[in-house]
């Protein structure tokens, strides 16, 4: 299976973190995750798509992108990017936050203007 992506623009509101969590299931579903999967996918998304959108949100962005990769039929990727507005500061996300992301993802990175996650199928 090729590469394919998804790509949602949101504005900067908290609230749109369910929505990418409802993505990120279903893909991880298309892909035949198991349970177990889906679940720690699930959080991983949430945890990335909160700390941008938050960031977001108080840096007075316009919109936030989710894009999200299917590599091959093997792993999911999700990459948060803020607008300029949100890109310039350090992001400093709760250690609670990082811990979780440490133990539900395979890869994650916390940068300035984005972050990103990757959960490969068991």
């Amino acid at each position: 299976m090729a590469d394919s992506q998804i790509r949602i623009a949101v504005p900067p509101e908290t609230r749109f973190v369910a929505l990418a969590r409802v993505t990120a299931v279903s893909l991880g579903a298309e892909l035949d995750f198991d349970v177990d999967a889906l679940e720690e996918l699930r959080i991983a998304a949430n945890e990335v798509a909160a700390i941008m959108l938050e960031r977001a949100e108080d840096a007075g962005a316009t919109e936030v992108a989710l894009r999200f990769t299917l590599l091959g039929d093997t792993a999911i990727e999700l990459i948060v990017t803020v607008d300029d507005a949100g890109a310039d500061s350090p992001i400093e996300p709760d250690p609670l936050a990082e811990q979780i992301l440490a133990s539900v993802a395979d890869e994650f990175e916390l940068r300035n203007g984005w972050a990103r996650m990757l959960k490969r199928r068991p």
